[in-house]
């Protein structure tokens, strides 16, 4: 009798070391492939590429009196606008940069690392835009 329970016992541990190897095997995997991930997480900081994200806003600015409209975004590599108008409107970037978007027209801005935190939308008196963003982070 106390040879049976013996090997009830083996087996049942046996079982649970399979069990446990197959549960070890696949954590081992799973933290293999973490590790890539981190790697090429690590390689496109370093790089300074744009990870592929993007972020897309439609704003509409219209105005008895001047009237400005800002997005603080997580900073993007490239920026594209779109005016779909009726009126020009004035586009600032990061405070420094501004150009002026005609009705109908597009622009983009693309400086090749990820330097666009601010955007500002800004319509003159009695004039109205509706403006498409699309930015890469």
């Amino acid at each position: 009798m106390n040879n049976d329970k013996m090997v009830k016992d083996i087996r049942r541990i046996t079982t649970y070391l399979k069990t446990t190897i197959t549960i070890l095997k696949k954590i081992l995997l799973s933290l293999r492939n973490l590790e890539v991930d981190v790697k090429r997480i690590k390689e496109l900081e370093e790089k300074k590429e744009p990870i592929g994200a993007i972020w897309y806003d439609t704003a509409s600015v219209s105005s008895t009196s001047p009237y400005e409209k800002q997005f603080d975004i997580t900073p993007l590599f490239s920026c594209r606008f779109q005016n779909n108008g009726p009126d020009e409107v004035l586009i600032q970037i990061n405070n420094t940069y501004q150009f002026e978007l005609a009705s109908g027209s597009s622009y983009e801005v693309d400086y090749g690392y990820p330097k666009i935190k601010k955007i500002s939308l800004v319509c003159e008196l009695g004039k109205t835009a509706t403006v498409e963003i699309k930015g890469t982070h």
